[in-house]
């Protein structure tokens, strides 16, 4: 025995009831805007009464998924942004794009290699222990500057510099051409409002340093042919307005987003 159909349930969309206007089979709104959507049959579906109003109800659900989806914000399919171009996710906290500052040759601090590679060679140069303290690092320096008393003082302070932080593997790298001693600038790109980051390249800390509008010099060991990893840390925040950095070279300049004290950004840096 056939069961009796069953009454649907009456949907109504966001923006108000629908009723059928006379005449057609476009339904209008309660406000009186016409409603383009079209109702193609299914294959050996009849029209006339009961094909109205399955088409009817078939407009209505079509009108309140729509009103859902622009109440939660969901683009429809085939829809771009306003821009006209695909429709963006929704942004996140936490900023995972990747940034890549290139180093260029004009970079490379030719004096400062060919000092380091000359005080290496002397074999007076203590190793740089596991933890070393700045008395440690104080000692390299000097044993860096004594082993060359021809070099320009500016240049010997360099090459000092770089010693002091670099790893057996960096110096073993940097004897056989693998690295060489670039020259880059820090700088702070809004505000000079007094902030300090943290600073380490490979693993290699370079301690906090105060930004400048006008940069800071920062005497690097960089691998030529590989990537290194440029690591910032939001130390303090000078103005209140967040912590901002930017690093520069020859071929460019990119900037941190705003951070918040603690943040942590790395950096691709990449000699070509």
């Amino acid at each position: 025995m056939p069961q009796p159909e069953q009454e649907k349930p009456s949907l109504r969309a966001a923006t108000g009831a629908m009723r059928p206007i006379t005449g057609g089979g476009q339904p209008l709104l309660s406000d009186g805007s016409r409603q383009a959507v079209a109702y193609t049959p299914l294959a050996g579906e009849t029209t006339g009464r009961g094909a109205g109003s399955r088409r009817l109800w078939l407009i209505a659900i079509a009108v309140a998924a729509a009103a859902i989806a622009a109440a939660v914000g969901i683009p429809l399919i085939g829809r771009g942004s306003s821009s006209g171009g695909a429709a963006r996710p929704r942004a996140v906290a936490t900023q995972t794009d990747e940034r890549v500052l290139f180093v260029g040759s004009s970079d490379l601090d030719r004096e400062a290699t060919t000092a380091a590679l000359t005080a290496l060679a002397s074999g007076r140069i203590p190793e740089l222990t596991a933890n070393p303290t700045d008395a440690d690092r104080v000692r390299i320096r000097r044993a860096v500057e004594n082993a060359l008393p021809n070099a320009a003082p500016a240049v010997r302070q360099r090459a000092a510099h770089v010693l002091a932080y670099a790893t057996p593997p960096i110096r073993k790298a940097l004897s056989g051409g693998q690295r060489g001693i670039f020259r880059l600038r820090v700088l702070d790109n809004m505000a000079e409002d007094g902030d300090v980051v943290w600073v380490g390249l490979d693993g290699v800390p370079f301690g906090d340093l105060e930004l400048k509008n006008a940069g800071t010099e920062l005497t690097v060991a960089l691998p030529i042919g590989t990537p290194a990893l440029l690591q910032v840390v939001a130390e303090r925040d000078g103005g209140g307005g967040g912590v901002t950095f930017g690093a520069a070279s020859s071929q460019g300049e990119i900037r941190s987003r705003v951070m918040n004290v603690g943040d942590r950004e790395e950096w691709t840096v990449v000699v070509r």
